[in-house]
């Protein structure tokens, strides 16, 4: 958790806004950030090398993870669907198998499709799709 006390803080804010503005001039660049990361893990390492510390810098990595998904990746997405709408995959899913697509419709009705009967005209559910792949359903496939 990155919430140290305020001290602390303000005596790595001042080295870290030297090296933001360096970053900045080279545009943030993923490259450069990751050598940045990948820097301060390996002195850690270096520093201590064991185990305990592997463990440590992975789990410094992935809460970092998680608290940047947290605070800044989770409202921004938020923030574009509010914009943008959602995706609703409840109706419709792609995958591809041999390259045919299969969708989902989710609708409660038991269907086996029969030999001959053509693409979707089977499906009652008057959803935009008609291949069922849920519990209740067996898959059947366009192209098929």
């Amino acid at each position: 958790m990155p919430y140290i006390t305020q001290d602390y803080r303000q005596e790595y804010d001042e080295r870290l806004d030297d090296l933001c503005l360096v970053l900045d001039e080279h545009g943030y660049s993923a490259g450069h950030v990751t050598y940045v990361i990948y820097m301060i893990v390996a002195r850690w390492f270096k520093s201590v090398p064991c185990y305990d510390t592997i463990a440590s810098i992975r789990g410094v990595l992935l809460g970092t993870i998680a608290e940047f998904d947290r605070q800044k990746a989770a409202p921004y997405e938020d923030e574009k669907i509010e914009e943008n709408g959602d995706v609703d995959l409840k109706y419709r899913t792609m995958e591809f198998d041999k390259g045919s697509i299969v969708e989902d419709c989710h609708c409660p009705i038991e269907i086996e499709p029969e030999e001959g009967d053509s693409d979707f005209d089977q499906c009652d559910c008057n959803k935009p799709a008609g291949i069922h792949s849920t519990s209740l359903h067996k898959p059947f496939k366009r192209g098929a």
